[in-house]
């Protein structure tokens, strides 16, 4: 696999993880004492994909209130990633599996799983994705607009 492949995978992995950030399973209304609105919200800051080298760009991620988990997180690409309200601050991604496509326009799978915090209107993100080709760690954090 060359430099250029693994460089739109991560990109697209990155985009995916933020999402994946913010995703979990759960039933409505299990917010474990933690209000959505707490989470909603756009928040802009950066993204760091971490694996076989890293990369850093600027991004929002985008938090609504779900009608199919809690709370659903979105960024770039990646749309309505679902995340499960742990406490008053925090949510989680359970394991998900996701198709994203790379910029030659093949898809592959990756597997989903992290957690996140809304603290004092800063959004703190950590998910790792997993695929066949590798396992990469995606950190984003930003302020609510």
């Amino acid at each position: 696999m060359d430099a250029m492949t693994v460089q739109g995978r991560l990109w697209t992995m990155v985009m995916v993880s933020c999402f994946a950030l913010a995703m979990g399973c759960g039933e409505l209304g299990s917010d474990a004492n933690g209000d959505p609105e707490n989470f909603v919200g756009t928040y802009q800051g950066s993204t760091t994909i971490s694996g076989n080298g890293s990369q850093t760009f600027t991004t929002d991620i985008v938090v609504t209130e779900g009608t199919t988990a809690d709370l659903l997180v979105s960024f770039s690409d990646v749309r309505n990633v679902r995340a499960t309200i742990q406490g008053p601050s925090s949510f989680s991604f359970e394991s998900q599996s996701l198709t994203l496509t790379d910029e030659n326009g093949s898809a592959f799978s990756v597997t989903l799983l992290g957690s996140g915090t809304v603290v004092d209107n800063i959004i703190n993100l950590n998910t790792t994705l997993s695929s066949a080709n590798g396992t990469f760690t995606v950190t984003a954090n930003g302020t609510r607009l």
